[in-house]
């Protein structure tokens, strides 16, 4: 099965959305057998696996179906 990275967003924030889309092509570009997805806040995998799941943008690794890591980073509107 191999590995894969599956980065989450929050579905109302574009900017966000467009940042970790350019993330998803720059580690693509780095590591091509990667399996990478893009999913977002309603995919089950974000509550079953992280304890914070309405942290964004999140990143899980999993490897042959499980998970190895999960790193959160908070984004936050500062107006």
């Amino acid at each position: 099965m191999g590995s894969k990275l599956v980065a989450f967003t929050h579905s109302a924030d574009l900017i966000l959305i467009e940042y970790i889309q350019n993330q998803l092509q720059a580690i693509i570009n780095q590591i091509p057998d990667l399996e990478v997805e893009q999913a977002n806040e309603n995919d089950e995998r974000l509550a079953l696996y992280t304890k914070t799941p309405d942290r964004f943008p999140c990143f899980i690794l999993f490897k042959d179906g499980a998970r190895k890591s999960v790193i959160h980073a908070m984004y936050r509107d500062w107006e």
